[in-house]
C-alpha cells in the first residue's frame, strides 16, 4: 500500500470538492507523553543512573497533558473548518462518543484532549473498570481472545528472519551502541551481564506474545530517551547528554522499532490483538453495522489507547508511514489514526459515501516546545492511499468495507458493550 505525505494543515482541503461534506470522524489515538517505565529493569543493566520523571512511572506527565491539549485545540479548529463542529455551541447529546483504555495515562489523555477539543462543555468519556475487563484495547490480556502459542512463536521467529540467532546478529550493532551509552554495571564490567549479556528469548502463551532480552530492554531504554526529549528535559539530561537535537533521538529508538517489527505488526498477532478495535471502527464508519457498536448517532468518536493498538491497526490496514524525525511506522505519543467519512451532497446513495484515513502526530520538537498548532505550524500528517483511492486518499465506502472486513480476523471479535462505562466528565463540566 502507498502513503502520501501531506501537511496536516492542507490535508482537510486537499482535492476535496465542495460537494463533499465531512459526515463522521473516528479518532484512534495513543496516550500522550508519559513517565518512563521499567526503571528497575533498565537500571539493572546500566552503570549510569537513569533519572526519574516528575510523574510516577507510566503516568501522563504535566508537559504531556499540555501537548495533548495543543493537539485537541488543533483538532477542534480542523473540525470547525470542516463543518463537523459548531463553534457557537456545545455538541448535542450523543454527537460525541469517547472511550479510553482504563489505564491512568489513557484516561488523563482523554480528559486533556476533550477539554481542549470541546472547551466549557460537559463532555464525558467512558472506560472499562480494569484491563481484565477491557476487551477493546486489551483483548488478549482480558482473555477475550486467545493465541495459539506455537503459531505465535513461529510468526515472531519468522519476523526475526528465521530465528533468534539471526535477530541477535542483526541487532548486535544497536545493542552495542546502547550499551556504550548506558555502560555496564560496575560489578560485571568484564563479564557478559550488561545489556549485551541478556539472553534473547521469545515468550508466547495463550494470551501474550513477547520478546525478552536486549530487544525488550533496549526498546524500553529508547522509548525512555524519546519521552525525556519530548517532555522538555534539559538536553544535558536527555540520553545522558548524548542528544543535542530531535534528529539525535531517532538513533536510540532502533531497538524499539525492531521490537515492533517482530510483535504488534506481525499479521497473525495484529489480527488476534487488533481485530476487535478494528471491527468497532468499521461499525462506526458503517452505520449498517449497529449491533454491539458505539452509538450510531455519534458523528465524532474518539478511542484513546496505546502504541500497540495503533501498530496493530496500521498492520491490518497495510498503512505504512514515515514521519520526519521518527522511525518508520512509529506510533508517536499522542499520534492518531483519523478515519473520515465523507458524503456526496449531490448524490446521497450509499456508493457516494467515501472514507479517508490519515495518521496525524506532532513532531518531536512540537511536543518538546508545546507548539501552538496552526496552519503554519501543523502537525505531521500522512494520508493512506490504498488501491482504488482517489488522489486525496478518499476510498468508496464499499471498498473500505471490503478492505477492512478482509483484514479482520472475525474469530477474534465479540459483541462489544459500552452500556456500563465508568463515566468520567471532562474538566469543562
Amino acid at each position: 500500500m502507498l502513503a502520501l505525505g501531506l501537511s496536516a494543515g492542507n490535508a482537510s482541503a486537499a482535492a476535496t470538492p465542495q460537494r463533499w461534506a465531512l459526515d463522521k470522524v473516528v479518532l484512534v489515538m495513543r496516550h500522550g507523553i508519559r513517565a518512563g517505565t521499567g526503571a528497575t529493569r533498565i537500571q539493572a543493566v546500566s552503570r549510569k543512573r537513569w533519572p526519574a520523571f516528575e510523574a510516577a512511572p507510566g503516568m501522563l506527565t504535566r508537559h504531556g497533558g499540555e501537548a495533548i491539549a495543543r493537539l485537541g485545540a488543533w483538532q477542534r479548529d480542523w473540525l470547525l473548518h470542516a463543518g463537523l463542529l459548531n463553534g457557537a455551541a456545545c455538541p448535542a447529546a450523543g454527537m460525541v462518543f469517547a472511550w479510553a483504555s482504563p489505564l491512568p495515562r489513557t484516561r488523563d489523555t482523554a480528559r486533556a484532549f476533550l477539554d481542549a477539543l470541546l472547551p466549557n462543555c460537559a463532555t464525558a468519556f467512558g472506560h472499562a473498570s480494569s484491563v481484565a475487563d477491557d476487551g477493546l484495547f486489551h483483548p488478549l490480556e482480558s482473555r477475550r481472545v486467545r493465541l495459539d502459542p506455537a503459531r505465535a512463536r513461529a510468526a515472531v521467529l519468522a519476523a526475526m528472519g528465521g530465528g533468534l540467532d539471526t535477530a541477535r546478529q542483526s541487532g548486535a550493532g544497536d545493542v552495542r551502541a546502547m550499551e556504550a551509552l548506558v555502560g555496564k554495571p560496575a560489578a560485571c564490567e568484564n563479564s557478559p551481564c550488561g545489556l549485551s549479556g541478556l539472553p534473547w528469548e521469545v515468550r508466547t502463551s495463550a494470551h501474550k506474545a513477547d520478546v525478552a532480552g536486549p530487544l525488550r530492554v533496549g526498546a524500553v531504554m529508547g522509548e525512555t530517551i524519546r519521552m525525556q526529549y519530548a517532555d522538555g528535559w534539559p538536553l544535558g539530561e536527555v540520553a545522558f547528554g548524548a542528544v543535542t537535537k530531535a534528529a539525535d533521538v531517532k538513533q536510540w529508538m532502533a531497538l524499539r522499532a525492531a521490537k515492533y517489527a517482530v510483535l504488534d505488526t506481525v499479521p497473525y498477532l495484529a489480527q488476534r490483538g487488533g481485530s476487535q478495535l478494528m471491527s468497532q471502527v468499521l461499525a462506526a464508519i458503517d452505520d449498517d453495522r449497529a449491533v454491539g457498536s458505539p452509538p450510531a448517532d455519534a458523528r465524532l468518536l474518539i478511542f484513546v489507547g496505546h502504541d500497540g493498538n495503533i501498530a496493530q491497526l496500521r498492520s491490518l490496514l497495510g498503512f505504512d508511514w514515515q514521519l520526519s524525525g521518527y522511525p518508520e511506522n512509529d506510533p508517536v505519543p499522542g499520534g492518531m489514526l483519523v478515519f473520515e467519512r465523507w458524503r456526496d451532497t449531490a448524490e446521497n446513495a450509499r456508493d457516494r459515501i467515501s472514507v479517508r484515513v490519515r495518521y496525524v502526530a506532532q513532531s518531536l520538537d512540537q511536543l518538546r516546545g508545546l507548539t501552538v498548532l496552526s496552519g503554519k505550524a501543523a502537525p505531521l500528517s500522512v494520508t493512506f492511499l490504498p488501491a482504488g483511492a482517489g488522489p486525496d486518499g478518499r476510498l468508496p465506502r464499499s471498498r473500505f468495507d471490503a478492505l477492512i472486513s478482509a483484514a479482520i480476523d472475525w474469530s477474534a471479535t465479540f459483541p462489544a458493550s459500552y452500556a456500563s462505562p465508568v463515566a468520567t466528565a471532562s474538566r469543562g463540566e
